[in-house]
C-alpha cells in the first residue's frame, strides 16, 4: 500500500488556510490512525505499507504504527538541502517484527 495522506496536524485556526488545502495537507477528514487502521486491515501476510511524513512527526508515526501491529522495516530521511535538518522521512512497514534497515538519505538540492 502506498499512501500520501494529509500529514499536518490541524491548526487551531483553520480559517487562514485555503479551503483546497484543508483535506490535502491537514488531518481534517483523514487522520494518521485512519490510514494505519485501514492499511492493517488490507495488508496481506507479506504486504508492505509505504508512507512519507514530515520528520518532526516521526516518533508519532512509529509509535502509532506499532499500536496497529505494523513494524518499521525501512527508513530513509529526505533533506531539501545538504546542510539542513531532515524535512521528511520515507518509511516501509510490515506486519511481522523485523530489523529496521536505515538506508542512505536523499538530498534534493545538493
Amino acid at each position: 500500500i502506498f499512501a500520501n495522506p494529509p500529514y499536518l496536524k490541524p491548526l487551531k485556526d483553520m480559517s487562514r488556510v485555503s479551503a483546497k488545502f484543508h483535506s490535502t495537507k491537514f488531518e481534517t477528514t483523514l487522520k494518521l490512525s485512519d490510514v494505519l487502521s485501514i492499511s492493517r486491515q488490507r495488508l496481506k501476510k507479506t504486504g508492505r505499507l509505504y508512507l512519507i511524513y514530515p520528520s518532526p512527526r516521526m516518533q508519532e508515526v512509529l509509535s502509532s504504527a506499532k499500536e496497529f501491529g505494523l513494524y518499521l522495516a525501512t527508513l530513509q530521511n529526505v533533506f531539501f538541502k545538504q546542510s539542513a535538518n531532515s524535512a521528511l522521512f520515507m518509511s516501509e512497514f510490515v506486519l511481522n517484527k523485523t530489523d529496521c534497515n536505515v538506508i542512505a538519505p536523499i538530498v534534493l538540492n545538493g
